[in-house]
């Protein structure tokens, strides 16, 4: 029996959308598997976190500290990614990662990240390219969700 890593949820995620099967292949081989159990942390706001981090099952609820209480910002569902601009920037996390029953995570360290870039630059070039696409994603989302807060509190455009 292999110890080899399933590349196949790497295939069906944003990181998997430019590359091949050898490449997710090669990825996967390079990533973590941890399966958290529920309400098991993934990663701490306000904490270092250099991992990219790939849902593969299940959801993890994503929250913030605000004073006293912890805010529920999002539930992420299999297929998202988390931590891409901590895996870029170094940055402390911005929001706790908790299982909501089960989850099943892909990670990839930046360390080992850095090492692909020498033995695979284009696999490295392209992955960089999907972190970047996730990061616009989130940042077009919160774009849409600030004109619509806009809309709401000036009354205009009709809709409120």
């Amino acid at each position: 029996m292999s110890n080899e890593i399933d590349f196949r949820p790497i295939n069906d995620s944003p990181l998997g959308v430019e590359l091949d099967m050898d490449e997710c292949r090669t990825l996967a081989n390079v990533m973590t598997v941890r399966t958290l159990k529920n309400d098991e942390v993934l990663a701490v706001e306000r904490q270092p976190d250099n991992a990219l981090h790939l849902l593969v099952a299940g959801q993890l609820n994503v929250t913030q500290d605000v004073g006293k209480e912890q805010i529920h910002l999002h539930t992420m569902n299999g297929g998202e990614l988390a931590g891409a601009l901590g895996f870029v920037d170094g940055l402390d996390r911005t929001a706790t990662l908790r299982a909501v029953d089960y989850a099943s995570v892909y990670s990839l360290e930046r360390d080992t990240f850095e090492s692909l870039v020498e033995t695979h630059p284009r696999l490295a070039y392209k992955i960089m390219r999907a972190v970047t696409r996730a990061a616009h994603t989130i940042l077009l989302g919160l774009n849409k969700q600030i004109e619509q807060l806009t809309n709401y509190i000036t009354k205009q455009h009709g809709r409120y």
